[in-house]
């Protein structure tokens, strides 16, 4: 890495990479069956679900559930893409929570630990970032975009 990152800088380059988010959906499904775990993007979802009256909120959230458990919301048959996109707002910011992460009993230590240590600076999520179906499984299809500094 650190080769890789001294190359691109000698050409002007930006230095940029893409960190798979391996273990988030078993990350975020440990944050639902522990609310005592300190999640600032998992308690906003549960608060803006239950206390208030939009059901924009409640989508998000039984989304987010949905893709986590990979169990089909109420009248669905399958966690399909339409479930993907309504849990967008809620699942991108478990996914940076998550991303910024760099220990706990449910966070897998990889490339966004890597990055992180070697000074780049986390700008983004990339929603459904990659389209491997076991990958959606595993982390919803989240990948964090980081920048080189």
């Amino acid at each position: 890495l650190k080769q890789c990152l001294y190359q691109a800088g000698v050409e002007g380059d930006q230095p940029q990479g893409l960190a798979a988010l391996d273990g988030l959906s078993a990350h975020v499904r440990y944050l639902m069956d522990h609310p005592s775990q300190r999640s600032k993007a998992m308690e906003l979802l549960q608060v803006q679900a239950l206390s208030q009256n939009d059901d924009q909120k409640k989508l998000v959230y039984e989304a987010v559930q949905s893709i986590a458990t990979q169990i089909p919301r109420a009248g669905h048959d399958v966690v399909g893409l339409g479930t993907y996109l309504d849990a967008r707002a809620g699942w991108t910011q478990l996914a940076k929570e998550y991303a910024l992460t760099r220990m706990g009993p449910t966070i897998v230590q990889g490339e966004s630990q890597l990055f992180q240590s070697s000074g780049a600076v986390l700008v983004g999520i990339e929603y459904i970032g990659e389209e491997n179906p076991n990958y959606w499984i595993d982390s919803g299809g989240a990948m964090a975009r980081f920048v080189f500094v």
